[in-house]
């Protein structure tokens, strides 16, 4: 009986030759996964990251406009303040010239604007 045997391989001409296309594939292979998964990222980020950051950017002009309202209710409060300081000022005046004199200063002017 005839045992056929393939025959081996002829060596590659040049072995660097070979080992420096493998090195070339797996080269290419590391950038194409790089690429990759840079555009994985860049996926997961457009879609979690950048609607939050646009959330927050509303958020911040809507508390912008709350603390400019809250400004002008404390102005009307310091105008109401200055009025009723006014008014009291003009009380101890009175108080201070006695009830049973009989002559009071004239009221101050009391409206706001």
């Amino acid at each position: 009986m005839a045992v056929d045997n393939p025959p081996h391989p002829a060596p590659a001409a040049n072995p660097r030759l070979a080992a420096a296309k493998d090195v070339v594939l797996i080269i290419s292979g590391l950038g194409g996964f790089g690429a990759v998964f840079i555009a994985a990222i860049a996926l997961v980020f457009s879609m979690t990251i950048a609607p939050l950051r646009n959330d927050l950017r509303v958020m911040r002009q809507e508390m912008q406009h709350g603390f400019e309202a809250v400004g002008v209710e404390f102005k009307a409060v310091r105008q109401d303040l200055a009025a009723l300081s006014e008014r009291l000022v003009w009380l101890e005046t009175l108080l201070e010239q006695g009830a049973g004199q009989g002559q009071a200063p004239a009221a101050p002017d009391t409206q706001t604007e």
